[in-house]
């Protein structure tokens, strides 16, 4: 066989071994990559609100990122594929406006959320503003101590009067739907930072936080009073009865001034009576005798 024979033979065996092309890395149907694996990054974007119809941007290790571009959902959420090898990964939404502009961080595959909590504990953290940390190279380095940051900051939001919506709530990996207790509590928090008499903006609070002042932390208003069922109305008084009128006293007879004559007309006519029949015996005795 000639040398030329023989190449031939070396590449044809070549080929049919890779199954491709001698250039580029091969992709099963499960879409791994060969020589890697694939991991599936995914969460939701949300301040309360949604942060819709965003990029996702990830950078990752040597300077990785989404195998493809991804972009949130009406609801925030979104899911994207990096590869393993390239973990840990630094996350980006750019919503509207800087308040929405927010950051996160993943050391492995599966949920990951982006929220002004996993931003502000990033500030805390890297002690520089999340978007500055995005952009180095050593992002992984200036997280280092993320697990107790977080939980400092966890705490201070306890203590600011915030209810998390269990007790192993983790900003970073616990999965949220939109209007759930977990999304109440960034509502609650969004309100608060509005309400703030004393910080300007969310800009203001990420550069209050990355110096490492916890205590901006805005204090979670009370939340409304539930209006209850009215109350029913106070039955009106009964009216007192009148008392009836007292009948008035007979009138007692008039008073004798003279008790001592009592009787005395029926005396007078008893006189009368026997000076009569006085009278009439004397009368008939001068007749009879003359």
């Amino acid at each position: 066989m000639t040398g030329i024979a023989k190449g031939a033979g070396v590449l044809t065996l070549a080929v049919a071994l890779n199954g491709c092309s001698p250039s580029g890395p091969s992709q099963d149907d499960t879409g791994d990559v060969a020589g890697d694996q694939l991991a599936i990054l995914s969460g939701r974007a949300a301040v309360g609100a949604p942060i819709a119809n965003a990029p996702v941007a990830a950078q990752c290790a040597e300077g990785n990122g989404f195998i493809d571009e991804v972009t949130t959902d009406d609801s925030g959420g979104f899911e994207g594929q990096v590869e393993t090898s390239a973990l840990p990964c630094a996350l980006r939404v750019t919503g509207e406006g800087a308040a929405q502009r927010l950051h996160s961080y993943t050391e492995s595959p599966g949920t990951v959320n982006i929220t002004p909590f996993t931003d502000l504990i990033i500030a805390l953290t890297a002690t520089i503003t999340p978007t500055d940390w995005f952009d180095q190279e050593d992002r992984a380095t200036a997280v280092g101590e993320l697990d107790q940051q977080k939980d400092l900051f966890l705490i201070t939001l306890l203590e600011k009067n915030y209810t998390f919506p269990g007790n192993d709530f983790d900003p970073f990996t616990t999965r949220f739907e939109i209007n759930d207790d977990a999304d109440q509590l960034l509502e609650t928090f969004s309100a608060a930072l509005a309400n703030s008499s004393t910080i300007a903006n969310y800009e203001e609070l990420v550069n209050l936080i990355s110096s490492g002042n916890l205590d901006s932390i805005p204090e979670a208003s009370s939340p409304p009073a539930t209006p209850g069922p009215e109350p029913e109305p106070e039955p009106e008084p009964e009216p007192e009865p009148k008392p009836e009128p007292e009948p008035e006293p007979e009138p007692e007879p008039p008073v004798d001034e003279n008790p001592g004559n009592g009787g005395g007309d029926d005396d007078e006519e008893d006189d009368d009576e026997e000076d009569d029949e006085e009278d009439g015996g004397l009368n008939l005795i001068d007749i009879l005798f003359g």
